[in-house]
């Protein structure tokens, strides 16, 4: 994606990323590894601080700094183009970044709530992808991202298999999922082991599974 700005529009991205980095990094050494993602006030806490700070800086570059010259012949008095990104003024991004978080995370909680549905109510060929190392205790800790394919469901839990490749990011499965790879009967290997359900809404509480297909 190409990224447009003028003047001082590219700190835009820099503080939106920065803050919210910044936040995870103190208060997960504060208060422990998985504090920030467990908890929603610190995102809004720091979507808060980024809207405030870009206002501020609007006001600042685009009214307070801005630079206005006359022209000689008509007099009428000019101002120079204005700082912003994607053609957008600067102070206008502090709406809509908010606007856009809280989207994302309305849309966010609509599929977590239909993939904890999935879980609850399984079905054959559901694929969940995984992080491996919170079900087996040999994983490689570095290719650890996988899937899971529903065989069986019984009334405690389900049957799966595990995919034979893993990766070493989300990124990898996901796209695999996307394509219909994961789908495929060739691209899980061994044979297939039961995992209570119980269990497995614990995983997905625990971002054990990342994401539910069907």
């Amino acid at each position: 994606m190409l990224v447009i700005w003028r003047g001082f529009g590219w700190l835009i991205p820099v503080i939106v990323f920065g803050a919210f980095l910044l936040s995870q990094i103190a208060l997960n050494s504060i208060y422990g590894e998985g504090f920030y993602k467990a908890n929603e006030w610190p995102k809004i806490v720091a979507i808060v601080f980024i809207s405030l700070l870009i206002a501020s800086l609007g006001y600042f570059l685009n009214y307070k700094k801005r630079q206005v010259t006359i022209d000689e012949e008509s007099g009428k008095k000019k101002k120079s183009p204005a700082h912003s990104l994607f053609f957008i003024p600067v102070e206008a991004w502090a709406v809509i970044i908010p606007v856009l978080f809280f989207w994302m995370q309305i849309q966010t909680a609509k599929t977590d709530a239909k993939e904890m549905a999935f879980i609850e109510s399984p079905a054959v060929n559901d694929v969940y992808s995984v992080d491996f190392t919170e079900i087996f205790t040999d994983t490689d800790q570095k290719f650890k991202y996988g899937t899971l394919k529903v065989v069986e469901v019984k009334s405690d839990g389900v049957e799966v298999l595990a995919s034979e490749i893993a990766y070493d990011g989300k990124s990898g499965v996901r796209k695999d999922v996307r394509e219909g790879k994961a789908n495929n009967q060739g691209y899980y290997s061994g044979e297939p082991f039961f995992i209570p359900r119980q269990y497995i809404i614990e995983l997905k509480n625990q971002d054990g599974i990342f994401q539910v297909s069907r």
